[in-house]
């Protein structure tokens, strides 16, 4: 099941809460048909961030993939850890196609969201990335959740606006390039 066009394009062009409670009431039923669905509206609004000449086009196309990734994490479709990452490169990508800071679309928000969703320490984290082979599988993946998390961060980097949370993200730009 595709969404169509004119779907899109109207929702584009509204609310984040209106979107999103859009999005709950309109996906499919089958869990098959809605990864599908979710994916492709998702994709469809990206590319207008990337493609459109438009700099409102732009700037309502990535809300409504921001959105849409708040709702597929809440829904239980991406792994918050997954919607972050998401959210950072979504994010990052704008900016660097001539987007420029929304309510919606905040480099502080995104990063302290990945930073949230960190389960250790930079210092634990370094340790551990030296140790990688000897740790149990799920170690392995929370560092590597970490460092997928530190790279989108990374992107954003030169964008925060807050110097505390500049100073939570230092460390782990310091060490993420070590990780396995």
């Amino acid at each position: 099941m595709k969404i169509r066009d004119e779907d899109l394009r109207e929702l584009s062009q509204s609310s984040v809460t209106d979107i999103r409670t859009w999005l709950r009431l309109n996906q499919p039923e089958s869990d098959d048909d809605r990864m599908f669905w979710w994916e492709n509206l998702i994709a469809r609004a990206l590319n207008v961030v990337y493609t459109s000449r438009s700099g409102t086009d732009r700037t309502q196309f990535a809300t409504l993939a921001y959105s849409a990734i708040l709702e597929e994490v809440d829904q239980g479709i991406r792994w918050p850890v997954h919607g972050a990452i998401r959210i950072a490169d979504l994010t990052a990508a704008y900016f660097n196609h001539g987007g420029h800071e929304t309510e919606v679309i905040v480099a502080d928000a995104a990063v302290a969201r990945s930073l949230d969703l960190i389960e250790v320490t930079p210092e634990i984290a370094a340790e551990r990335a030296r140790e990688w082979r000897s740790l149990s599988r799920d170690k392995v993946s929370e560092l590597r959740d970490a460092k997928e998390l530190i790279q989108s961060c990374s992107l954003l980097a030169g964008r925060i606006h807050d110097p505390a949370l500049s100073e939570r993200l230092a460390p782990w730009l310091a060490i993420w390039k070590d990780m396995p």
